[in-house]
């Protein structure tokens, strides 16, 4: 839950940045969808503290993200536009979530719910984006 909520925080970031830049009519998207990623953190964080999953994401049986973490970490050091790099971010997040999801099931239903929640939110974000 941790990963996700770290990763969560430099979405948030990189939608702060993306809105800095961005002309008036992307920029309240960019400052909503910014909202609704605070929120997403609020749940992660409220799953977390129930005590539904305290876990590190790796050491999960059979749950390997090294490729994942380093495409996130690629997309926020490359030389593209911070559209750009919002959109491609929300798309490896979901991703993340997609991967994390089933193997966060076996210890929690609900946490399991949440993150693919998250993930089809950043779907929809993404091609929302896509379209500007």
């Amino acid at each position: 839950m941790t990963l996700l909520i770290d990763n969560h925080a430099e979405l948030q970031q990189l939608y702060h940045d993306a809105a800095q830049t961005a002309q008036s009519n992307l920029k309240a998207q960019l400052l909503e969808f910014n909202n609704r990623i605070s929120r997403q953190m609020e749940h992660l964080h409220r799953a977390r503290m129930q005590g539904v999953v305290e876990i590190s994401l790796e050491p999960i049986s059979g749950l390997n993200l090294d490729e994942q973490l380093n495409r996130l970490t690629n997309i926020e050091n490359c030389e593209i536009s911070p559209i750009e790099k919002v959109i491609r971010f929300e798309r490896e997040l979901a991703e993340l979530c997609r991967k994390c999801s089933p193997h966060i099931e076996k210890m929690s239903t609900g946490a399991s719910q949440l993150i693919n929640e998250l993930s089809q939110e950043s779907d929809e974000r993404a091609k929302k984006l896509s379209k500007n």
